[in-house]
This record gives structure tokens, sequence and C-alpha cells, in this order.
């Protein structure tokens, strides 16, 4: 029989379980769970004197609590990913939220945020009217990218602060 404190196989006597200060009687059954039945014995270990109490069950019941403790495993694996990845997904948005502050403070987001196109100036209006469409979509072209490395600077630079 397996001794607990040995942690290994050994020859272990038979005893009353009132020998160790508990109740008489070998048939137990849980009051809450009526399907849970057990027949209860006092163990003595022979190599090292250790007593424990053993109980004897139905084998199908052995099973049912080796598959409830693998589910239960699994779901506290499952659990401690979701709260780890949970953590992340927060401090990404938080970052992703300062970033998005940082944008809409700029003049080319506030442009779009509104309309969804990016308003000409009255310089590259008057280019568009006198016929010069060329030169006035160059010079959006050109405002745009800068404000948008304006933009990546800026994220980058808050990046490096909130590190």
């Amino acid at each position: 029989m397996w001794c607990p404190h040995c942690r290994e196989i050994t020859v272990c006597a038979a005893v009353d379980p009132a020998s160790f200060g508990n109740p008489s009687g070998q048939r137990w059954q849980r009051t809450d769970h009526t399907d849970i039945q057990w027949f209860r014995r006092g163990r003595v270990c022979q190599t090292c004197g250790h007593g424990f109490l053993t109980a004897e069950a139905n084998e199908q019941f052995i099973g049912e609590l080796v598959e409830l403790r693998d589910a239960l495993r699994e779901i506290k694996a499952n659990a401690e990913a979701y709260v780890a990845e949970s953590s992340a997904a927060a401090g990404a948005l938080s970052r992703l939220t300062a970033s998005l502050n940082v944008l809409r403070a700029l003049q080319v987001y506030q442009q779009t945020a509104h309309s969804g196109v990016i308003e000409l100036t009255d310089e590259e209006s008057q280019l568009a009217l006198s016929g010069n469409k060329l030169a006035a979509v160059q010079s959006l072209r050109k405002r745009t990218a800068l404000g948008l490395a304006e933009a990546v600077d800026l994220v980058n630079a808050h990046l490096k602060q909130s590190e």
C-alpha cells in the first residue's frame, strides 16, 4: 500500500479508525452527495509507523474524480492565460488611447475627423480652379505627409516617455 509519509509502497497493517481518534465505523456516505460512499480503514505503515486513513471507493467514482481534476486544471490554465492576456490588452489599449490623443491634436487629423476628407487650403483651391490640379494635389500630398510625419514623431516621443 502507498504510505503518504514514506512516499512509497510498503506493507501497512489495518487498524480501527477509532485508534486515531476518529469516529468509529467503516461504512461512510456524504449526506450532501449520497452517491459518494466509501469503506474507511485505519492503516499503520510497517516501515515508518505512520498512521493514516484510507477509503475504498467505487472505481467509477475514482475515474470521475480524475476527469474532474483534469477539467479543473484546464480551466485554471485558461483563466491564468485570460488574466495575463487581459492585462497585456489593457496595457496596449492604454498606449493606443494615448497615441490617439496625440493624433487628435494634429491639424491633419482634425481636418479629416469630421468630414472624412482633407480640406484644401485657399492656395490649393486657387491652383485647382486655375487648372493647375497637379500642383494642388502635390501641395496637398506634401502637407498631409508632413502632418503624418509630425504625428509619427509625436507618437514615437510619447512611446519613449511611457517606457
